[in-house]
């Protein structure tokens, strides 16, 4: 890492970081390049949201607040 104004060290330590884009400013295939490696992380990802709402218990889940919604609404 370099000692620099633009470059804080240990930022990686307090804000969750997925992929280093390298270059300042990052080349357009470096960037491409972090997309498809996070599109990659995200299709290996276990739990997801979808998967969530998309098991039993997430659909049981789903219909219980929409019928708490429903029932919100009627008042």
């Amino acid at each position: 890492m370099f000692r620099s104004y633009p470059v804080v060290q240990g930022i990686d330590q307090f804000i969750p970081v997925d992929v280093y884009v390298p270059g300042c400013p990052p080349r357009p295939d470096a960037v491409t390049h972090a997309l498809m490696e996070i599109q990659e992380k995200i299709k290996k990802e276990k739990n997801t949201f979808r998967d969530a709402l998309l098991s039993e218990e997430g659909l049981i889940r789903a219909k219980a607040q929409t019928q708490k919604e429903e029932l919100i609404l009627q008042k």
